[in-house]
């Protein structure tokens, strides 16, 4: 993930062009994959590492969108993908809630 999101810093427009589209979808797939706590909720290891995959998701979309803005290109297939996006945020977001209002016994 992290590797995606350098690619598109570094390479630029020419990156922004042929890859968003197919870069956007394997992070819908990542963020989809990294929601599935409760499958995992036994297994401490698998757990960290879906929480390390969703802050590499959100580098990589913070990326994307910075060299989408910068270049001011493809607004539209970006725009696609941005209710996932979103859903993917508010799940992340709802879940650091339930962390922040658990209190300790």
């Amino acid at each position: 993930m992290c590797s995606l999101g350098d690619l598109c810093i570094y390479a630029g427009v020419p990156f922004i062009r042929v890859y968003l589209a197919d870069t956007l979808r394997i992070l819908e797939s990542a963020a989809v994959l990294s929601l599935q706590k409760i499958v995992y909720k036994d297994d401490p290891d698998t757990l960290d590492y879906l929480q390390e995959l969703q802050q590499y998701i959100m580098d990589c979309y913070s990326s994307l969108v910075s060299s989408c803005a910068e270049a001011n290109l493809h607004f539209d297939v970006l725009m696609n993908f941005m209710p996932k996006l979103f859903f993917f945020l508010q799940n992340k977001a709802n879940e650091q809630d339930m962390v922040s209002n658990q209190t300790p016994l």
